[in-house]
């Protein structure tokens, strides 16, 4: 348990009370850096902020550091030999906590004037990622290192990974006790040396992206969009990694948790893929993601095909057949990486027979929902039409209102649909050209006045047609809407029904995450997803906010009359300013690129 610098006159009371039900085990005083307080919270809460933009992130550790004081804080550390677990809504979602604790913590909470100044570890995970960050130690090192009952010890030190790692060894053993990771080749030479010779980085694979950035304080490179090239400080080095992470397509998104999932620990320090995952990786990466195999993967795939049992062949025809047997058998699916400096060798891909079977697969999901269902759904890209292939409900429920909504051209038209038993349904729909909203207007040559009007207008006349119609999209996201070029003018699709439901439903399906931050919460608005994006990317005009202002209200109440409203705010003119800001960014960032190239 921590008591924050602001609770601190409530000490006592809490240790008093923490002793009179639990065995206490140590207590001490920690002292970070003054000048430090950004970076301990940023690693310590890394978990619990791995889904902030930079800017909600940066606002979260001032608001935190603010609110909790800056100075020396209290750690307890103590036991409950009597624990009853329980689930309860955590900050993480529905959490599995020691129960007892977990309403200590509130009760706390509420002593100290009922914000978060006291923070307690909810289950042994999480104590062992506290323990570690904090003193540097797991809850079993712990336990021998330190003396039971122990009071008023003073520590000195920020949390580990803010001042860097001493070496690899302290550094893959903080990784042990605080998140789930994967080296995923060249681990042979760890951690007597950083990498083998011909490779200058470490390719690290983990669940999210932005937890194992702020959790080792890791510096980007390159600072490329989509690039996920680190350095992190180890023994007074900047070590380089590649953060490769489930969801961006570098393997299979079901692939990359399985990996994660079944991957073992290697001389009883870091954990590389199982046998069977450290064979195909290898051999996929080889023949999918370079252009020539290096002379020193064949003795390694030679070496991890025996151990798997398997026959290794240099023949990239050969090779490319084993893929395809084993991502057939295990439901996985070629991907093209977001980071698109990794190579994808549709050369080698033409001896699939596998690979294109419906166009190129551009996502696969597989989750298990808070209340325990299970759903997949695999989007397949062809020339003229997409092709989805997935559990029945989900796709069944998209269907029946696109069909609902077919004589509207913003949406996608159902060309067929399938049951393929197995509770599976095969849908195939039109293509809506163009590309995402985040994509589309990143282009400075799009932001135009004509087509941020054109855009904001049609926004506007679709969620008019899903309220008219009774209809919650519920993901409206900027990769969901679909933007292109028409003249001087733009042309605006909707795309991705899978979890809408009708507007009043109470028995409804919600997978975690769903709108991610275009989401108010239970409700799920559209009008509420469509003004945070708006202000998003066009804060600075007037028109634009004055109409998210609108949606808002709209997100709460009172939807028809509001949404009239808004229609007749997106057909006004463009005001003078408004036009003047969109031209001035453009010319910003023209001059800006024209630098850049001059350099």
């Amino acid at each position: 348990m921590i008591i924050w610098p602001n609770a601190l006159g409530f000490s006592e009371t809490i240790i008093g009370d923490l002793r009179a039900s639990f065995k206490v085990m140590a207590q001490f005083t920690i002292r970070w850096d003054s000048d430090k307080w950004y970076d301990n919270f940023k690693v310590f809460y890394s978990k619990s902020w791995q889904g902030f933009p930079p800017s909600q992130l940066q606002n979260a550790v001032a608001f935190k550091a603010k609110y909790c004081g800056q100075g020396d804080f209290m750690l307890i550390v103590f036991e409950d030999d009597a624990p009853e677990m329980a689930y309860e809504q955590t900050t993480e979602g529905m959490s599995f906590v020691n129960d007892r604790v977990f309403n200590k913590k509130k009760q706390y909470r509420v002593l100290t004037g009922g914000g978060h100044l006291v923070h307690t570890s909810n289950h042994t995970a999480e104590t062992d990622r506290d323990l570690t960050l904090l003193l540097g130690t797991g809850i079993d090192d712990f336990k021998k290192a330190y003396d039971h009952g122990g009071e008023g010890n003073m520590i000195t030190r920020n949390c580990t990974g803010v001042d860097g790692y001493d070496s690899l060894t302290s550094f893959f053993y903080t990784l042990n006790h605080t998140i789930s990771y994967c080296v995923l080749r060249n681990f042979e030479c760890l951690p007597d040396q950083f990498f083998e010779q011909g490779h200058e980085d470490i390719d690290l694979l983990v669940e999210n992206l932005s937890h194992i950035i702020h959790l080792t304080a890791a510096k980007p490179i390159s600072g490329l969009e989509n690039r996920v090239d680190y350095t992190i400080r180890i023994a007074n080095e900047d070590v380089q990694f590649d953060f490769r992470h489930v969801g961006d397509n570098y393997y299979d998104p079901a692939w990359e948790r399985n990996i994660l999932a079944n991957r073992v620990l290697e001389r009883g320090l870091v954990y590389v893929p199982g046998i069977e995952d450290r064979y195909y990786s290898l051999l996929y990466h080889a023949y999918v993601q370079k252009r020539l195999i290096k002379s020193d993967y064949i003795p390694k795939l030679t070496q991890y095909g025996m151990d798997a049992g398997i026959v290794y062949h240099s023949d990239a025809e050969v090779s490319i057949n084993q893929l395809d047997s084993f991502m057939e058998r295990s439901g996985y699916e070629y991907m093209e990486p977001i980071d698109k400096t990794v190579i994808y060798n549709f050369q080698n891909l033409e001896h699939s027979i596998y690979a294109f079977r419906f166009g190129r697969c551009i996502k696969h999901t597989e989750e298990v929902g808070d209340n325990g269902y299970e759903y997949s759904s695999k989007i397949f890209e062809g020339k003229d039409r997409m092709i989805k292939i997935g559990t029945s409900w989900l796709l069944e429920g998209e269907a029946s209102f696109l069909e609902k909504l077919s004589p509207y051209d913003y949406f996608p038209k159902v060309l067929s649909k399938q049951t393929t038993g197995k509770g599976q349904t095969f849908l195939e729909l039109s293509k809506i050209e163009g590309v995402g909203f985040d994509v589309f207007f990143k282009n400075v040559y799009n932001q135009y006045p004509r087509r941020v009007r054109s855009f904001v207008k049609q926004m506007v006349d679709i969620l008019r047609i899903l309220q008219s119609n009774g209809i919650n999209h519920r993901d409206i996201s900027p990769s969901n809407i679909i933007v292109c070029r028409e003249n001087k003018k733009v042309r605006v699709g909707l795309i991705d029904f899978g979890w809408a439901i009708n507007i009043g439903d109470k028995k409804i399906r919600t997978p975690a995450h769903l709108g991610g931050r275009y989401t108010d919460g239970e409700k799920h608005s559209d009008c509420y997803a469509v003004g945070v994006m708006l202000m998003d990317y066009w804060p600075d005009l007037y028109g634009v906010r004055w109409l998210s202002s609108v949606l808002f209200k709209a997100a709460s109440g009172n939807t028809d009359a509001l949404l009239k409203k808004a229609k007749r705010i997106s057909l006004l003119p463009m005001g003078a300013y408004d036009r003047f800001r969109l031209l001035l960014r453009r010319h910003q960032r023209i001059s800006l690129i024209w630098h850049r190239l001059r350099k």
